[in-house]
C-alpha cells in the first residue's frame, strides 16, 4: 500500500483560515456592542482604583463621585458600584480611579 505524500501546496495556509477569521471577529464586535449597550442602562461599573489606593480610600471616592458600593471586583483593587449620576465615570477617572467601565447586573454579580 502506497502512502500519499504531501506536497507544500497540500497544506493550509493563513489564507484558507481568513473566512473564519472575519465570521469570528465580526462575532466578536457585535457581542461586545451588546455587551456595551446592555452595560450603559445598567448604572453599574467596575471601577479599578489608580495604584496605592487602599479600599477605604476607594470606597470614599465613589461615596464622593455619587456611588453605591456593590462589592468587590474580580481585579485586585477592583469594585463593582452603582451609581445614576449622569458624569460618574468621568468624576472617578478625574478622581484618579484607573478605569472605569459601565458592567451588565450579571457581570457585575459574577464579579464578587
Amino acid at each position: 500500500m502506497a502512502v500519499a505524500q504531501r506536497s507544500d501546496d497540500d497544506r493550509p495556509t493563513l489564507r484558507d483560515f481568513a473566512p473564519a477569521g472575519g465570521l469570528l471577529a465580526l462575532l466578536l464586535a457585535l457581542l461586545a456592542a451588546a455587551a456595551v449597550m446592555q452595560a450603559a442602562d445598567s448604572g453599574r461599573y467596575l471601577v479599578v482604583a489608580g495604584r496605592g489606593m487602599g479600599l477605604g480610600e476607594t470606597v470614599a471616592l465613589v461615596q464622593r463621585s455619587h456611588g453605591r458600593l456593590i462589592g468587590a471586583g474580580a481585579l485586585p483593587n477592583s469594585l463593582v458600584v452603582d451609581s445614576a449620576a449622569p458624569d460618574f465615570a468621568s468624576s472617578m477617572r478625574k478622581a484618579g480611579a484607573w478605569m472605569v467601565i459601565g458592567t451588565s447586573a450579571r457581570a457585575a454579580c459574577e464579579g464578587n
